[in-house]
């Protein structure tokens, strides 16, 4: 899983913190790059429980295509959105959120998924 250019994210650590910034491009399963205002920072991939990716200034929102997925995250979470057939929790999951916002997608990291299970539309 990559990420082909620099996408403004909020990324949510596996202690609960969160940082916001912009992520460099590359793969999600190697350390990642937030520049943030502090400055450059990274973190290692099992830091990490989820990635919010930011739709970029005029972007359109993402179509709902795929099939409605619920996924149960630690502490009581979850997050429900469009999944591509064949999504599995073992490899992580990118989700495409159910209604417009600043959201273009989700990537969910496979050690922060307790269960994944079919949403209703």
């Amino acid at each position: 899983m990559r990420i082909a250019e620099q996408e403004r994210a909020i990324v949510h650590l596996a202690d609960g913190q969160v940082r916001r910034g912009l992520l460099q491009p590359g793969d999600l399963f190697e350390t990642l790059e937030l520049q943030t205002a502090e400055g450059l920072q990274t973190f290692e991939p099992r830091q990490v429980h989820i990635l919010f990716l930011l739709r970029k200034p005029g972007e359109p929102a993402p179509r709902p295509e795929g099939r409605m997925m619920h996924v149960i995250l630690p502490r009581g979470r979850s997050l429900t959105g469009y999944a591509d057939e064949g999504a599995a929790a073992e490899k992580g999951v990118f989700l495409r959120p159910r209604t417009e916002g600043t959201t273009s997608r989700v990537f969910v990291y496979p050690w922060a998924i307790l269960r994944m299970e079919p949403a209703a539309s």
